[in-house]
């Protein structure tokens, strides 16, 4: 990495995150030989055993690994946890 074949200046699909979500979508949409796929993440692999559990993911809050990204209150968002 990286190779010839990722540089391209146009993709059909550009996906943001390969989490458990956008790695799904990337390989549903690759699938399709016809079709391009972008699939960007950002930072290292990081293996700590918070990460690697999602039901830890909470106890991640406020550290380094926390991008501290705030977004702009929505009513009737955040209804399964407090906002903050």
């Amino acid at each position: 990495w990286p190779n010839e074949k990722a540089s391209k200046s146009e993709y059909d699909y550009i996906i943001i995150g390969a989490g458990t979500a956008g790695s799904t979508l990337a390989g549903r949409l690759s699938e399709d030989a016809s079709i391009t796929v972008l699939l960007i993440e950002a930072g290292p692999v990081d293996k700590h055993m918070f990460v690697e559990t999602p039901l830890a993911s909470p106890f991640l809050q406020g550290t380094e690994r926390d991008w501290q990204i705030e977004i702009e209150p929505q009513r009737g968002a955040c209804l399964g946890m407090p906002c903050v």
